[in-house]
């Protein structure tokens, strides 16, 4: 996970600031932004919808039941 804008620079702690990032990108990047490291995004960040297995999934180990549920949502 990178900022895009790095916090050191003002970047935010958002959705809309963060992307995946394979280890040598993100090592290539550093704590530059996207123009001073010449790399460009392949797409614009943004915040993921949140499934029912995300929004929930904690409880599982104690709510076996609820998983019929879950799995079709």
């Amino acid at each position: 996970i990178d900022h895009v804008i790095p916090r050191r620079l003002g970047g935010p702690h958002t959705w809309q600031n963060l992307v995946a990032a394979c280890s040598a990108c993100n090592r290539r990047k550093g704590g530059k932004s996207p123009s001073e490291a010449n790399m460009q995004l392949r797409r614009q960040p943004f915040e993921p919808k949140a499934t029912a297995t995300y929004r929930f999934g904690r409880h599982l180990n104690h709510n076996h039941e609820w998983l019929q549920f879950i799995d079709g949502w």
